[in-house]
């Protein structure tokens, strides 16, 4: 396991879920409670003008949700996402897909750069009710959180307190995590630090990747906000505080993440292998040439007296390394200007010979204990 990971942080995520949430907060007593008692809309005659604050696919099959079983109690009036950005080989410029879904469900896009005051009056002059967020990209300032009548929550791919930040999915597989979730939050000026109304457990698999973590945890969320959001909007939901001495946190990830140190251990290896499936990828040294890794598993339990990043040979179908600890196998491997391939073709067209020592590279942590800095 990641040494940074807590060792209570599961003790956490039972103490929140065996109070139900139940005994408030301080956000509780001066938002829900406030909100409750306003004289607004009545949501069974007309429905709560709602804004989605969000930038990625995870958040489609939610949108999907609210736009078709809760139809009568949510009207969606805008979908504020990133700007269009160049993507891709040719660095084209491209639509992000909860953009594609608004024009396709005829829904008001917005793209700002940033959140200010215009954004701000905007949400007064249409009368938004309450905003929904997921993996948006921006900072949402307290003068814009404050504007809603019944508030500002966002859907945050983790079991909170664990893994705020930019790659919680990645950062939890990385770790070595056995489960995961979605948590439905108020929103607060620091960092996902926002007290708990609701959350969704999602089992990960020994072998699953990001990428098929990801699926899960976004059918997760459709089924989080069914539950939650016509509890929410009748007052049964109460929040609950976070236990700030178990957060952990992640950072935005970039292309050198992938890089991979053997003098750890065979796990951890692996483990940052999945975590980081599909982008930005995993890599090794070779020759000055970047090796990417496509999928790595164990490929023996006896002791190895090679030091790491000491090339075994071709054991079981893969390319085995010596690590810190144990021996990692590389089952896919891909070459630069080539496709990814199974490591036995890989090794045909390119041998590594036995006895090579690999580049012992930087891996920066992907988890802390503190918030990381901002670039």
């Amino acid at each position: 396991m990641n040494p940074s990971r807590p060792s209570s942080l599961s003790t956490a995520t039972r103490t929140m879920g065996s109070e139900a949430f139940g005994r408030g907060s301080a956000f509780a007593r001066n938002t829900f409670n406030l909100v409750n008692k306003k004289e607004l809309k009545d949501c069974s005659t007309e429905p709560v003008r709602v804004a989605f604050m969000g930038s990625d696919a995870i958040a489609l099959p939610m949108l999907r949700s609210l736009g078709n079983e809760l139809a009568g109690l949510l009207s969606i009036e805008a979908i504020f996402t990133q700007p269009d950005r160049r993507r891709g080989r040719g660095m084209t410029v491209a639509q992000n897909p909860i953009k594609v879904w608004a024009l396709e469900s005829e829904i008001p896009v917005m793209q700002p750069a940033t959140i200010d005051e215009e954004q701000e009056a905007w949400l007064s002059r249409h009368g938004i009710d309450l905003v929904l967020v997921m993996a948006y990209g921006h900072i949402l300032k307290q003068p814009f959180l404050d504007l809603p009548s019944r508030g500002i929550f966002n859907f945050h791919a983790s079991l909170l307190p664990a893994y705020r930040g930019a790659s919680p999915i990645e950062g939890a597989i990385a770790c070595g995590e056995s489960k995961t979730g979605i948590t439905f939050m108020g929103m607060v000026k620091r960092l996902d630090a926002g007290p708990v109304l609701d959350r969704e457990e999602v089992a990960i698999g020994k072998r699953e990747r990001a990428i098929e973590v990801r699926e899960s945890l976004a059918r997760a969320t459709a089924v989080l906000a069914l539950r939650c959001i016509p509890r929410l909007l009748s007052g049964e939901l109460v929040a609950l505080e976070q236990e700030e001495r178990l957060a952990t946190f992640t950072r935005r990830l970039t292309r050198e993440d992938g890089a991979l140190d053997f003098s750890a251990s065979a796990e951890t290896l692996i483990h940052r292998v999945r975590a980081l499936q599909p982008w930005p990828g995993s890599f090794f040294q070779w020759r000055k040439m970047r090796i990417k890794v496509g999928g790595a598993r164990g490929v023996t339990k006896e002791p190895v007296s090679a030091s790491p990043g000491v090339v075994i040979g071709e054991r079981d179908a893969a390319l085995a390394v010596s690590t810190g600890n144990g021996v990692i196998g590389f089952t896919l491997l891909q070459r630069p200007g080539s496709r990814m391939m199974a490591a036995g073709d890989f090794l045909r067209g390119m041998p590594i010979s036995e006895g090579t020592q690999l580049p012992l590279l930087t891996m920066l942590p992907l988890v802390g204990t503190k918030p990381f800095p901002r670039h």
